[in-house]
């Protein structure tokens, strides 16, 4: 929006003047038909119809339209009806008050109706449509997307990169940054990072303290990096290197980009087990002590439970995202879940496939779950502790599982049992 700002200033000046007709205001770079009808209208009384979504709401359940608005069609058919119905002489008034009815009374959501001064007139009310208008073919899509920005500081400069295009904020300047999830890094951030969730298990010094995490520090042949988190501070993390020469860091870029990514893991599950640590399920852990003589901290949401022959299956019983945890004796593990995680008939049963060891253990495993025989599965953790196996799983179509994996997985690497 700057740079169109910046080139239709400079049209402005060419043109000795700023336009004053339609044709002239959507001339201007980065000016819409909406933009230049809405300028015509309130600046210069031209008699324009500004179409947006309001307009475009109204328009359709008032005359009952199922044209879809976000094609080219539709919008040539919406706009082509607001010019009917617009007053020459009141261009400025009409567009004010379609804007103003639509984002009032005629809302997307719960829309004024018993109020509404068009109802007797309304194709959309009689005919129980509202819901429906107006119609769109394609719906907007939202995608989380977790970055973790780098401050880097060398003889009181910053370093800084700018943002290559066919991404969000092209040519931007910003830190370098490591982005979870993301096969190849962005120009600027350390390479050769695999995804965040693929780490290993927390120090064991992490499980018994629930205070701040304290400055901490990792060394490397040349340099060193500091590590300092304080909640109420802005920023809350500070990561500095320090080296003779930037020379050096340039050498060991790849191997400061592990360290760091392995600090941020750390806080990470740190700040887990802390949460775990404030609130957890008691009464489901005093049935895992009195089963398996083991500690467990399991989240407090999972209140259900169910008990076989040295099997506990805990489950936070939501339909939409269903956390669950089990909790068994014996290695064999794959019979174990045929004989106590079937369904509806022996058929259908669960299963464990696309196994994958994490790296730097022994004992944690990660893949995908699925019902024989019926259309359900997602991602699990599975650890075995001697002749103890715990696996957590998640069922949650359509929905991220990344921070409730995150979640169980943290509670898996806090069981401690004797044997």
């Amino acid at each position: 929006r700057a740079r169109n700002l910046h080139e239709a200033a400079r049209q402005v000046v060419a043109q000795g003047g700023f336009p004053q007709t339609y044709e002239g205001l959507r001339a201007l770079k980065g000016v819409g038909d909406y933009t230049a009808a809405a300028i015509g209208a309130f600046a210069f009384g031209l008699p324009v119809a500004a179409v947006d979504g309001n307009v475009y709401r109204v328009l359709a359940r008032h005359f009952g339209i199922d044209a879809p608005i976000d094609t080219t069609q539709g919008k040539r058919l919406f706009t082509e009806l607001a010019q009917s119905l617009l007053p020459p002489d009141r261009a400025a008034d009409f567009n004010q008050a379609m804007m103003d009815f639509g984002a009032t009374c005629c809302t997307p959501n719960s829309p004024q109706c018993a109020s509404c001064p068009l109802l007797e007139s309304c194709e959309a009310w009689h005919s129980k449509r509202i819901s429906e208008l107006p119609v769109k073919l394609r719906k907007a899509t939202v995608k989380n997307r977790h970055m973790s920005y780098i401050y880097i500081r060398c003889k009181g400069e910053i370093a800084v990169r700018r943002r290559p295009s066919g991404d969000i904020w092209q040519g931007l300047w910003e830190v370098p940054l490591v982005e979870e999830g993301k096969k190849e890094p962005l120009p600027g951030a350390p390479s050769s990072l695999p995804p965040l969730w693929e780490a290993t298990s927390p120090s064991k010094e992490s499980f018994s303290s629930k205070s701040e995490a304290s400055p901490s520090g990792g060394r490397l042949e040349g340099a060193s990096i500091e590590y300092e988190h304080d909640t109420y501070a802005q920023p809350q993390i500070i990561i500095t290197i320090k080296a003779p020469t930037a020379e050096i860091i340039k050498q060991k870029k790849d191997d400061i980009g592990q360290k760091i990514r392995q600090l941020l893991h750390n806080q990470e599950q740190k700040n887990e087990i802390m949460e775990l640590q404030n609130n957890h399920a008691i009464k489901a852990e005093k049935v895992i002590k009195e089963m398996f003589d083991a500690d467990m901290l399991i989240p407090i949401e999972m209140t259900h439970m169910k008990q076989g022959k040295n099997f506990l299956w805990l489950s936070d019983n939501n339909p939409k995202s269903m956390q669950n945890i089990c909790i068994f004796k014996g290695n064999n593990v794959d019979s174990i879940l045929k004989v106590n995680m079937k369904g509806e008939t022996d058929s259908i049963y669960m299963t464990l496939c696309n196994q994958q060891q994490i790296p730097d253990t022994s004992t944690l495993i990660r893949g995908l779950w699925e019902m024989k025989g019926d259309a359900m599965g997602g991602p699990y953790i599975l650890k075995k502790n001697n002749n103890l196996s715990v696996l957590a799983f998640i069922y949650a179509p359509d929905i991220k599982k990344r921070n409730k994996l995150k979640r169980l997985e943290t509670a898996v690497l806090s069981i401690k049992n004797k044997n």
